[in-house]
């Protein structure tokens, strides 16, 4: 699933949804190379969880910082965001 910032004026078509991301409190890492995404995420999680954080139960969002393009992938930097409660 791949997520967008759009304005309030954009309307879905298509198999595009727009919907309303409620926001909240994320444990945030980042991942050099998209070999190293899995394992981030990995060690995110036990990272909450050794410090008694609770992952919710929404999606975690990957942030890309370069365009596939421009890159190779063992370049690319992630930011991995885990919607917790503490």
């Amino acid at each position: 699933t791949a997520w967008l910032t759009v304005g309030n004026d954009v309307m879905p078509s298509g198999n595009i949804e727009v919907k309303q991301f409620p926001g909240g409190t994320f444990a945030v890492t980042d991942a050099f190379g998209t070999d190293r995404i899995a394992p981030q995420w990995a060690a995110l999680a036990r990272w909450c969880q050794d410090r008694g954080y609770h992952i919710v139960d929404q999606p975690g969002l990957e942030e890309h910082f370069e365009i596939l393009e421009d890159r190779p992938l063992h370049e690319l930097r992630f930011r991995l965001y885990l919607p917790i409660t503490g």
